[in-house]
């Protein structure tokens, strides 16, 4: 790649950079939650909203359904690196013994083929906080890992 191409792509990943920054800092200063409904307001793609309603009802197989082959998991009750089946099993434990939730995504950004997506959980009881980094192949992307935490404030 010649010199004025790498400058050129250099400055438009600053400017990018830049104004996503500008943009989850006006969201912040208004105080919002980004919701599944609005956030194609917010950005130029949309996440696969079948996914946060999977969540939302603990539906275990159809969150697997969009897991790449091998999966980075960590809930509450452990963690490790599970096949698509042997996840469906841990996660459905897991949302046997949480039931429903409310799902308010709170943050998201794509970085290359990577997107980075954080929601809040609201259960009957407990709090949580979601962290999912799916990875794009082609025009599929698939979930890599899957993270659900107790939030204690």
């Amino acid at each position: 790649m010649n010199k004025k191409k790498a400058i050129f792509y250099y400055l438009l990943l600053v400017f990018m950079a830049f104004i996503n920054t500008r943009i989850g800092a006006q969201s912040q200063a208004r105080n919002e939650t980004i919701t599944i409904d609005t956030i194609s307001t917010h950005w130029s793609h949309k996440l696969p909203k079948k996914l946060f309603e999977a969540v939302e009802r603990g539906d275990a197989i159809e969150i697997v359904k969009q897991c790449n082959s091998q999966i980075e998991m960590t809930l509450p009750t452990g963690s490790g690196i599970y096949s698509k089946k042997q996840a469906e099993v841990v996660l459905t434990e897991f949302f046997a013994t949480t039931g429903s939730f409310v799902c308010n995504i709170t943050n998201e950004k794509t970085i290359g083929a990577a997107t980075r997506t954080i929601a809040t959980l609201k259960s009957k009881t407990n709090q949580y906080r979601l962290y999912i980094l799916r990875q794009s192949h082609g025009a599929a992307a698939f979930i890599q890992q899957f993270r659900i935490e107790e939030q204690n404030d």
